[in-house]
């Protein structure tokens, strides 16, 4: 699993990085770097990354929404 993600991380542009959470539901991979938050089909096209200035703390992914919890908010983005 490790040399899986650290395959699918140098392919997005994050060489040498492992995301610290990684969410599958539905049909979407959502994996959390700490401040930056990628999203993946079910084909393994790159639907979205989105880039925070606030630390990530957990992810909530559903059908077409991810949830961004962070220490004192929530975000919701619709991809």
């Amino acid at each position: 699993v490790t040399i899986l993600l650290l395959i699918l991380a140098a392919l997005l542009g994050k060489k040498n990085k492992l995301p610290k959470q990684v969410v599958a539901a539905y049909d979407s991979i959502a994996l959390n770097y700490g401040n930056s938050v990628d999203i993946i089909n079910k084909s393994g096209w790159l639907e979205k990354t989105y880039t925070s200035s606030q630390q990530i703390k957990d992810l909530i992914v559903g059908d077409n929404i991810v949830g961004i919890v962070y220490k004192d908010k929530i975000e919701i983005i619709d991809f």
